[in-house]
């Protein structure tokens, strides 16, 4: 007989005629097993236990003539009532366990019906010569809903048995997309370390009126044995996150382990005393936790580790990072960094993610002078002290700036890359050929307060006092205006401040030194100056009302001056060996040691840079990018720019790609 809804009815309609004289017909074993099994399906479908039942047929047995069920006053009608009901939500329980309209399987199980896995039991049963149903597997990870509907009809249909658990599921990170394994994290075990105790001490407080009130839900329970019964409560909760809780342990996972974790629920019952399931007194239920989509596009990610590769090729072991973000959201749309993360933790000292913070000295070198610029501008817009470019020294490249006892600041031997000499009046010249001798002049303009202000405005720069006092009473950092302390996606504790070294040189604080950021504070400010609001970064994909833009306060005409330093600075400046058709762009250089050689020469270590954005009006892409400790001192141009050149080509090479962002 098939095993399928009509073959089970037909089997059971043979159950109710069943007569005495089959029994007699049988040997010994057969009889015993049948009566077994027609015992256990006659108490299971009627309120009567299993030892009457049993003991009726038994007593019966030797001389009972007819049909059994009718002879032990059963009513054959109300049995065929029951069974159908019980059958109909079996084929109820099999589709959740096993829904025939999803395009795919739950995960891990073959896509078979409710009844072909019965089958394959049974057939597994009798190659093993076992007396009982061997388990298998139906669904992995079933909702809390649909599990709890299963485990409290276990009276009615025992062959189910539902094991409780906690998964945190993420997608596999290729190789391909290296850079996101250590920003997207790992998940483990919640035991073992204090953070793991006093996480759950935490939960089980904001717990603590729920798991009362359920104390307090038998009205019966005297008075004296609530706390005890409170405790227990308190207690279980705590085993079952001790044994099934996880927790993320780095990047995204650690950073929305709220967001992912949920929280665990528990029924109170009442329960008879062959531990049935009575009624229910209290409950809170399962908060699942949410799912979490990141901002990368992993098409996008794909081209830039393979671009990153090729202009690093030959440089193994160098420390650089990019990042490309959506200017107008923030959203990061990609980033990658080397070494990658196998190659730092095999490093005889461990290194950070060159993506998140830098190893060394981390100045941005004339990536600043944008940013100088556009203070420089708003500054003489709105009446507020700053040089006049006019009255500006003519720039004398490698020789050092003329002493001016007009200037409240100390000059030091200050020089310039090349000799940019009358044009050091002109802003766009000056920005796009990144002459210094117009940027010291800018900062001792400015004044201090103009400085710090340029770099406020970016996100670069918060009072340090405020800051410190701030963490030594163990409190958050106040808020800024324009200071992003924390990215959605990225843990907080691995996310670094911008740096402001203490110095009192104005002119080179000017040109980016005593300053230091990461690529995304930098791509951040860039994408300020591409679109004139300063975006909130994220890692994690955002609803539309929760993403945030501030307005920078610049003037268009202002703004469109930067904007033309920039592009001249890829046209016909010091980018224009790279090409960037279509680019706005700035190259920074920053010299972080100097080494005297036995043969009389020198040798620099730079940080090279390049930032910039892709399109105007509206901006498409903004992206920075940067090579740590070239020790070649080599320059932004030269070193970083082949990072985002190579990108470039092969996003435009790419027509999907190139419709999508370009």
């Amino acid at each position: 007989m098939p095993l399928s809804p009509a073959g089970v009815t037909a089997a059971f309609e043979i159950c109710l005629s069943l007569q005495f004289d089959s029994f007699r017909e049988l040997e010994h074993d057969p009889a015993r097993d049948l009566r077994f099994y027609l015992t256990s399906l006659l108490a299971s479908l009627t309120d009567e236990s299993r030892s009457r039942v049993g003991g009726e047929i038994r007593k019966l047995l030797d001389g009972g003539r007819g049909s059994i069920v009718q002879n032990i006053g059963l009513d054959p009608a109300r049995l065929r009532e029951v069974f159908s009901r019980r059958l109909a939500e079996l084929e109820e329980i099999a589709a959740l366990l096993l829904p025939e309209d999803t395009g795919s399987p739950p995960k891990g199980i073959p896509r078979r019906s409710f009844w072909d896995h019965l089958r394959l039991c049974e057939e597994r049963r009798l190659k093993k010569s076992s007396s009982e149903l061997v388990a298998r597997r139906m669904h992995d990870g079933l909702a809390y809903v649909d599990a709890r509907r299963i485990a409290r009809s276990r009276e009615r249909h025992p062959g189910f048995h539902v094991r409780p658990s906690v998964a945190r599921q993420k997608g596999t990170v290729e190789a391909r997309w290296e850079t996101l394994e250590s920003h997207v994290g790992f998940v483990t075990a919640e035991w073992g370390i204090k953070a793991d105790e006093k996480r759950r001490a935490k939960i089980l407080a904001e717990l603590s009126q729920e798991l009362d009130a359920m104390a307090l839900a038998d009205e019966g329970l005297p008075e004296e044995l609530r706390p005890s019964v409170s405790r227990r409560l308190r207690g279980a909760m705590a085993a079952h996150m001790e044994s099934q809780g996880r927790v993320g342990r780095g990047g995204v996972e650690r950073d929305q382990d709220p967001v992912l974790r949920g929280t665990a629920g528990m029924h109170w019952v009442l329960r008879g005393r062959r531990r049935r399931d009575m009624g229910l007194w209290s409950n809170f239920d399962v908060t699942p936790g949410n799912d979490v989509y990141l901002t990368v596009d992993l098409r996008l990610q794909h081209l830039l580790e393979h671009a990153v590769d090729e202009a690093l090729e030959g440089r193994e072991g160098q420390l650089a990072a990019i990042a490309i973000i959506d200017p107008n959201t923030g959203d990061v749309l990609a980033l990658a960094s080397r070494p990658s993360r196998k190659d730092r933790m095999a490093a005889k000292r461990k290194l950070p993610d060159p993506a998140i913070s830098w190893s060394g000295t981390g100045f941005i070198g004339s990536l600043a002078k944008p940013l100088l610029l556009a203070e420089h501008l708003d500054a003489r817009r709105h009446g507020r002290p700053a040089g006049d470019p006019m009255k500006f020294d003519e720039c004398r490249g490698s020789r050092p700036m003329k002493p001016n006892p007009d200037i409240p600041f100390r000059r030091r031997r200050l020089r310039c890359d090349h000799i940019h000499g009358t044009h050091v009046d002109d802003c766009v010249y000056s920005l796009g050929e990144s002459c210094n001798y117009f940027f010291f002049q800018v900062g001792e303009g400015l004044r201090w307060e103009g400085v710090r202000r340029a770099y406020e405005r970016f996100g670069l720069y918060r009072e340090p006092g405020k800051l410190d006092a701030a963490r030594k009473r163990g409190k958050p950092p106040p808020a800024s205006k324009w200071f992003q302390a924390h990215v959605p996606g990225i843990p907080a504790p691995t996310y670094p401040d911008p740096v402001w070294q203490l110095s009192d040189d104005i002119q080179r604080r000017s040109i980016g030194y005593f300053v230091e950021a990461n690529v995304l504070q930098m791509v951040r400010a860039y994408a300020g100056i591409a679109t004139g609001r300063l975006p909130e970064l994220s890692l994690v994909r955002r609803r539309p009302e929760h993403v945030r833009s501030l307005d920078l306060g610049l003037h268009p005409d202002d703004l469109a001056i930067i904007h033309d330093g920039m592009l001249r600075c890829t046209r016909t400046g010091t980018a224009r060996k790279l090409n960037l058709d279509g680019v706005w762009a700035k190259t920074g250089t920053a010299e972080i040691s100097k080494k005297r050689l036995p043969n009389g020469g020198i040798r620099t270590t730079n940080n090279a840079w390049l930032a910039g954005f892709v399109g105007l009006a509206p901006a498409k892409l903004a992206f920075a990018c940067v090579v740590y400790n070239t020790e070649e001192g080599g320059f932004g141009a030269a070193v970083a720019g082949p990072m985002f050149r190579n990108f470039l080509r092969e996003l435009r090479a790419n027509p999907k790609l190139s419709k999508d962002y370009l």
